[in-house]
């Protein structure tokens, strides 16, 4: 069997004289939450050197695995503590007991997103992948019911960590704008992500209540809007949440945008219930974990006259009976309104002056299951309506060195996919992925 690889774990880092140092034993790595960082310092169980043929090997050398470089523009310099590494004007230095630290492409994205790695054929290869395979059930606490669920779960890990390959490759050779990492996801196949993860249902049960017609959106007028706006900045956004197996992405969607706006009229940031709306909603015509709408969520708020907070109403993964309380009432809605289909800048002004928007897009691509970092520009994702399944919540919108615009997009698929739970989808892109197709928030 033979693997071409360009991702390797957070265990992996150059070192000097451009060695391969598997399982330092002390590796700290930074990521952004919200625009905090947050340090990780994580201990392997040993140290095995893998060298680039070419480069002087070390006495302590253990192992040498035939690898090239995939980046042949990759510039290394070693400095002491660590390893800088620059390809274009993305740089990051890792190192024992170092920090990431990372450049406009890559900004926040962790260490094994970046596709600057050798390949590897063989039974280094093989060796390799178990390794991976072992620290992916580790780092994720994976546990199977069977050996058979077992091995039908890793042979799909490997399969995945092919794509991801392929999609690096693209990325390292320019012909890609994002990169792809391993996450909890890596174990699924595609159907599966798509059916777990993404319900933004179009056609509603049958409606016991009655859905009244959007507000109108009205622009403000004589504004010059900003080039990049980001609600996370002023404290208008939440932490990161997972869904689990629960395909409520539109209840956590609803609920940001209810949280962000809130915020803006109130100044403080509460926590809301996503399970308040998977569980009282279902008169509204929404289905729970099997899916829903935005809209019919700020509509039961509307006329329930409040949403309970998270922390008195927590999430559960699974539809339940009604249980909200009016003591613990943190946030009220009077309405809703939806943007033009189509209508980008639209979103733009409505982002800009107003809070947080929510969205339906399309997350059905591989592509996207496994997105690590960088804009988010698939060609393959749609943008019709009935093509999108995932519902999401826009944050805010900015411009990368290079000219690309995107859309800062918060997901619930946990903080540990994408940039920390977000992902940058391209913008004025000919609707990439049909993030204007149904796009609303609510008045408050």
């Amino acid at each position: 069997m033979m693997w071409a690889l360009i991702l390797l774990p957070l265990t992996v880092l150059l070192h000097s004289d451009a060695q391969l140092l598997l399982g330092s034993s002390q590796i700290k790595t930074t990521r952004v939450k919200n625009n905090r960082q947050q340090t990780r310092q994580s201990t392997f169980p040993s140290q095995e050197f893998y060298n680039f043929p070419g480069f002087s090997s070390s006495s302590n050398t253990r192992k040498t695995f035939d690898a090239s470089p995939v980046d042949t523009n990759l510039r290394i310099s070693f400095n002491g503590t660590g390893v800088s590494k620059q390809s274009g004007s993305s740089s990051f230095i890792t190192g024992p007991s170092a920090t990431v630290v990372t450049g406009p492409l890559l900004t926040a994205v962790p260490v094994l997103t970046i596709p600057f790695l050798p390949k590897m054929a063989g039974r280094a290869a093989e060796e390799f992948l178990q390794f991976e395979w072992n620290d992916f059930k580790t780092r994720y606490n994976k546990v199977y019911p069977s050996a058979v669920e077992e091995q039908l779960r890793r042979e799909i890990f490997f399969e995945n960590i092919a794509k991801i390959q392929r999609v690096n490759q693209e990325y390292a050779e320019k012909k890609r704008s994002f990169t792809q990492q391993i996450n909890p996801y890596a174990d699924m196949l595609l159907h599966e992500f798509v059916a777990d993860l993404n319900g933004f249902n179009r056609s509603l049960k049958t409606q016991q209540r009655v859905i009244p017609q959007a507000t109108a959106f009205i622009p403000s007028a004589n504004v010059v809007y900003p080039t990049a706006v980001d609600w996370r900045d002023v404290g208008a956004v939440s932490d990161v949440k997972s869904q689990g197996k629960c395909a409520a992405c539109w209840a956590f969607a609803a609920a940001g945008a209810l949280e962000g706006h809130h915020f803006r009229k109130t100044g403080r940031l509460v926590d809301i219930s996503a399970q308040n709306l998977i569980d009282c909603t279902e008169p509204y015509g929404n289905s729970g974990c099997s899916g829903g709408l935005m809209d019919p969520a700020f509509e039961y708020v509307r006329q329930n006259n409040g949403v309970d907070s998270e922390p008195s109403y927590p999430f559960e993964e699974r539809n339940a009976e009604c249980r909200f309380r009016r003591e613990n009432v943190v946030a009220t809605c009077t309405g809703f309104v939806d943007l033009g289909v189509g209508d980008e800048r639209g979103i733009e002004m409505a982002v800009a002056t107003l809070g947080p928007v929510t969205a339906a897009i399309d997350a059905g691509r591989d592509t996207f299951q496994f997105y690590g970092g960088g804009v988010y520009n698939d060609p393959d994702c749609g943008n019709r309506p009935e093509q999108m399944n995932h519902a999401v919540l826009i944050v805010g919108y900015g411009q990368e060195p290079d000219g690309q615009k995107f859309w800062m997009v918060k997901n619930s698929y946990g903080p540990e996919w994408g940039l920390g739970g977000y992902i940058k989808i391209a913008k004025d892109n000919g609707n990439q992925c049909g993030i204007a197709i149904q796009a609303s928030y609510p008045l408050v």
